[in-house]
């Protein structure tokens, strides 16, 4: 979960996801300068976390590791109420005939995200997802719950996976229960989720 920041030109529209903007009040007013000495109008920018619905929620931790999860990654110690909203509410159908390219870096809120961007993982046509997710490490207790979860919302709507690599390796259902019983590393955090 975490702020969108959406930014659209006739050409390509775009939506960002990330947590480091609610996380701090003078990011906010840094970005709302930013566009403003840049001439972007056409840029929105909602300082708020994204989630499977609205209301609030603390958001613990500052800057690039700011969470909805307590403990990520050992960062308790701060925190602060943040509004919580969907993907459907802010963007709705909005896009619905423009190409869209979206970017979720939430630390460890995907799988809430994703539930809360129903209108737009069915959207035709389909938006380009570039999703940061992680199965070990930063979470308490050291595992993503949700880590398979982020793939089957994916999959169950027609998207493919790669990881952009020199390859574009395609990820299956192998690779995935292979890396979360622990046969193999998980050696990429970032993917590319598709409609071909």
């Amino acid at each position: 979960m975490s702020a969108p920041m959406w930014g659209t030109t006739p050409a390509s529209p775009a939506i960002w996801d990330d947590t480091w903007l609610p996380s701090n009040r003078y990011c906010v007013t840094f970005s709302y300068a930013n566009m403003d000495v840049n001439g972007w109008n056409d840029v929105e920018i909602f300082p708020l976390a994204l989630s499977y619905k609205p209301g609030m929620a603390e958001l613990y931790g500052t800057n690039t590791a700011a969470s909805l999860i307590k403990d990520w990654a050992g960062i308790s110690t701060k925190k602060r109420l943040v509004p919580l909203s969907t993907m459907d509410i802010l963007v709705g159908k909005r896009f619905e005939s423009s190409r869209v390219v979206v970017k979720v870096d939430v630390e460890g809120s995907e799988y809430s995200v994703l539930q809360g961007s129903k209108q737009l993982l069915s959207q035709d046509p389909a938006p380009l997802w570039i999703v940061e997710v992680v199965l070990k490490g930063f979470f308490p207790g050291g595992f993503n719950p949700d880590f398979k979860g982020v793939f089957d919302v994916f999959f169950d709507n027609g998207y493919t996976c790669r990881v952009v690599d020199k390859e574009t390796t395609v990820i299956t259902e192998e690779m995935l229960q292979r890396w979360i019983t622990g046969k193999d590393k998980m050696p990429w955090n970032y993917f590319v989720f598709e409609k071909e």
